[in-house]
Order: C-alpha cells, then sequence, then structure tokens
C-alpha cells in the first residue's frame, strides 16, 4: 500500500482480492493520504473483505461429524445412520476445495446396483433376499447419502463454518426414483393374511388396515391415548412430528378394548402374551405374507390399502390426509391405486357390471 504521483495528482494504490488496484484520488496528496489511511483501517478492521473465503482445507468429515453433532443426532434419521455414513466413508478425505461435482456424478453412477453387504456382523458377502436373490443398491439409497452430503455442506454455510464457498451439491441432480408402489390388498388377501399372522401381530395389521397409520405409529401407540369417549386414537409419534387423531373404526373396538384391558404394566397398547412390548413385526410379517401367497406385500402397503378405501368409500381427500397425515395433494395421491374396474366407472353406472359379463370377455378377447 501506498501513495502515487501521476501526471494529474495522485492515487493510492493497494491489494483487493489478491489483485493489485491503483486508485485516483485527485490533486491533493493530503486527501490521498486520508483515502489511504481508511483503506488500512478496513482491512485491519476485516471490514474491506466480507467474503474472504473460510472453511476451504477443511475435510468434509469435519463437516459432517459438525452437522451430526449439532443437528442430525436429535433428528429421527439418527435411528438409520446408513446415509450419513456412507457419505462420511466415500467423501470424508476430500476438502472442500477438492471435492467437485464430477467426483459426486461419478461415484452416483457407479453406486447403483452394486451389491449392498449383509448387516451382520459374522456374515460375509451381499445381502440376499428372502428368495436368494442379491441385494442391490437402489437410487433411493444413493440419493439419500448424497443429501446428507448436500444438508451438511449447507448447515456449515449457515452456522458461518464455511464461508465464501459454493456448496458442489446444488450443480448436481438427484438419481431418478422409480419407487412408486401399487400394492393394495383386497378384502379376500387381507382376511386370508389375518389367518396367517401370528396372534401378536392379528392386532398390529388390523389396526393399520383400518386407521392408515404407518409402523412407527401403530408400535409406539399409548393406552392413554386411545379415546373411546371421543371414539379417536391420538397418534403422537409421526413422521412430519405433528400429532394428528383417527377415529377408531367399529371393527377395531373391541380389539382395543381388550388390548387396553391387558398387562397394565405396559403402557402401550400391542404387547406379547408374556407383556413384552412389541418392537418390531419383520420376521413375523414376513412368514405370514409366505404362508399366504403374498410374498412381495410390504407392511407400508396396508397404509396405501387403507387409503385406498377411504378414497373408493366416496370421502373427500381432504378428510383423508387429515387422518393420514399428508400435507400436500402429490403426495397424498401416490398412496391411491386406481385398478381397470375403478377407471371403468367414468363410462358405466356405479351398479353396472358391464365389465363382469361373458360377452364383454369374449368380445375382448376376439380384439
Amino acid at each position: 500500500m501506498g501513495l502515487v504521483k501521476t501526471r494529474t495528482g495522485w492515487a493510492i494504490d493497494y491489494y483487493r482480492n489478491g489483485q493489485r488496484v491503483q486508485e485516483y484520488i485527485g490533486g491533493s496528496k493530503t486527501l490521498a493520504a486520508q483515502a489511504l489511511a481508511k483503506v488500512k483501517t478496513e482491512v485491519a478492521q476485516d471490514r474491506f473483505f466480507p467474503d474472504r473465503p473460510i472453511g476451504g482445507n477443511m475435510l468434509i468429515s469435519a463437516v459432517l461429524d459438525s452437522y451430526w453433532d449439532n443437528h442430525l443426532q436429535y433428528c429421527k434419521m439418527a435411528a438409520y445412520p446408513f446415509p450419513f455414513n456412507e457419505a462420511r466413508r466415500v467423501f470424508g478425505h476430500f476438502t472442500l476445495d477438492s471435492l467437485r461435482k464430477e467426483e459426486i456424478e461419478r461415484w452416483m453412477r457407479a453406486t447403483v446396483g452394486m451389491p449392498r453387504l449383509s448387516r451382520k456382523k459374522d456374515a460375509q458377502g451381499p445381502a440376499k433376499s428372502a428368495s436368494g436373490e442379491v441385494l442391490t443398491k437402489k437410487p433411493a439409497t444413493v440419493n439419500r447419502a448424497f443429501q446428507v452430503l448436500s444438508a451438511a455442506i449447507n448447515f456449515g454455510i449457515k452456522t458461518d463454518l464455511i464461508r465464501g464457498y459454493k456448496n458442489p451439491c446444488s450443480l448436481v441432480r438427484k438419481l431418478p426414483e422409480n419407487n412408486v408402489r401399487d400394492v393394495v390388498l383386497t378384502e379376500g388377501e387381507y382376511n386370508t393374511l389375518c389367518r396367517c399372522l401370528p396372534e401378536y401381530l392379528k392386532p398390529v395389521v388390523a389396526f393399520a388396515y383400518y386407521t392408515g397409520a404407518r409402523k412407527t405409529e401403530v408400535l409406539t401407540l399409548q393406552k392413554r391415548d386411545v379415546d373411546f369417549f371421543q371414539n379417536t386414537v391420538y397418534l403422537r409419534d409421526t413422521k412430519n412430528g405433528e400429532c394428528r387423531y383417527v377415529p377408531i373404526h367399529p371393527e377395531l373396538k373391541e380389539t382395543l378394548t381388550r388390548l387396553c384391558g391387558e398387562h397394565p404394566e405396559s403402557l402401550y397398547v400391542f404387547n406379547h402374551a408374556d407383556g413384552r412390548r412389541v418392537l418390531d413385526v419383520k420376521k413375523g410379517f414376513r412368514s405370514a405374507c409366505k404362508r399366504a401367497g403374498l410374498e412381495k406385500l410390504k407392511f407400508h402397503d396396508i397404509r396405501h390399502t387403507a387409503l385406498t378405501n377411504w378414497h373408493n368409500e366416496g370421502h373427500s381427500h381432504f378428510l383423508i390426509m387429515q387422518a393420514s397425515g399428508h400435507k400436500t395433494l402429490s403426495c397424498f395421491q401416490r398412496y391411491l391405486s386406481f385398478k381397470n374396474h375403478d377407471l371403468q366407472k367414468l363410462v358405466f353406472a356405479k351398479d353396472s357390471d358391464n365389465l363382469e359379463t361373458g360377452a364383454q370377455v369374449d368380445f375382448a378377447k376376439a380384439m
């Protein structure tokens, strides 16, 4: 920094963001000296470079750890840490300066379709399904790890741990996910499934079938939240964190009354015969589905079934969304299943059985 004499007067010489700058002041050397003193003061107080980059040499692992310690461990996602662990394993050794859009995209493309490792400590090799098929990583799994990485960097920028850098994840598109399921139980399939279920799971599945509640919402239901006078159940532990009420179906009232009177030492509604709380339904439900010939059925499909049944009964979309906990119509629409006979209601009367007649079937085969 200094004063520079020019042909017409005086200028000041200094560096801004690593580049040399000469700024003409005028014919007065005194004014030029005052301007230079002001620039020196601003630089000394770090006001001249408010966007000076910070955190470029920080490891991504440190950014992810900060995100976990200050935010993620308090979220429901902490119960499923695979996306965080995967993001830390793949990108932890990068610095913010060295992390590039191309590196992220290359990893996303290469990871899809790779075999998933078994979670059992004593098992080696890829994980396999009940039928023996090798399970592979799906685009949704890769996207969850990518989202954790992006959220961690954004959290660092928000908390001023990182300054002057753009999130490289903002330039990357998520992989397309074709994960919309269209599996809905008919009444006959539901009855068959109930006959194959173990005794402790029958009320769990019935509650999900008649209320459309999620698995976690069912298993965490407490006896104090069942109100037989108002004929409602209060769901506390919901996915979006907002509590809601669902009505008690007449088919459930007798079952809930019995369950609330059993095992007074337990706070929860659904328990085993010995009083232990039902924590998971995976093994018993999977075995029952196999015996019932419904191998593709998942527990969450029962929620789809409940919402579809309500819709087919003619209830308002907004009323169903209030009971199901959906906030947007686009998300709610994914839970509705429309079969061919539903679409035919657009052209036939509700009480018409045209599609079920032999004449219609023969005509279709002839075509």
